[in-house]
């Protein structure tokens, strides 16, 4: 069963992609930080991880930095960015740094969300 980590603060959102990503058949776990998120993937070693950029601890940039600088057998999660941010500046802080997504929250549905993970997982 693959593993996805959703780092999301907002508990509605969170508990709904879950619930969502659940019924399809995958393992999910949750952060509420971008830091407590770092520590799951110690733990868990996830396959992809669904990542808000706007946690109340580090930014998704510095995340996806850290993720990257992990030990060999932990950093290499798939990362798909879910966030309101829809502005360009935001996406190409993203652009050439291995992220295999971005998501709009405000523009796609949790049918859109599996489906997203599911092309990424080559599931």
């Amino acid at each position: 069963m693959q593993k996805i980590l959703i780092i999301e603060d907002d508990k509605d959102i969170k508990d709904a992609v879950q619930t969502h990503l659940v019924s399809k058949g995958y393992n999910v776990r949750t952060a509420e930080s971008s830091e407590e998120g770092l520590k799951l993937v110690m733990e868990t070693k996830p396959d992809l991880i669904l990542l808000d950029i706007m946690t109340r601890s580090l930014h998704g940039s510095v995340f996806v930095e850290r993720l990257r600088n992990l030990p060999p057998g932990k950093n290499d999660s798939k990362v798909i960015i879910f966030t309101n941010l829809d502005n360009d500046m935001s996406k190409n802080k993203f652009a050439g740094s291995d992220v295999a997504g971005y998501l709009i929250k405000a523009e796609v549905s949790l049918e859109q969300i599996a489906d997203k993970v599911s092309e990424v997982l080559g599931s």
